[in-house]
């Protein structure tokens, strides 16, 4: 994990997209945001585009890491193996292979 246990982020830190995130939510690999808001449970990122959005603390974990961290640092996102089900903000359900 990019994030460690007690040093959670905190507002006006910057973080870099480094995994494609669900559909429902806003960015791209590679978007720089800033933290504006943080609580236990959610964040709040504006990204450099000026669209802002929350991410629950599990999924900021899964696709940010800081901006300021070095290569040797960041661990790639390991894929996903097999088929999965994914359910739209619409309620339709998609089946990855």
């Amino acid at each position: 994990m990019g994030l460690k246990v007690g040093s959670g982020p905190r507002v006006g830190q910057r973080f870099v997209m480094v995994a494609r995130p669900l559909d429902w939510y806003a960015g791209k690999a590679g978007d720089v945001a800033v933290i504006q808001q943080a609580s236990d449970d959610c964040l709040y990122v504006l990204f450099d585009s000026g669209v802002r959005e929350s991410f629950p603390t599990m999924r900021f974990a899964e696709y940010f890491r800081p901006a300021d961290a070095k290569p040797a640092d960041v661990q790639p996102i390991q894929p996903v193996v097999g088929p999965w089900i994914e359910r739209t903000p619409s309620g339709r359900i998609l089946l990855h292979r």
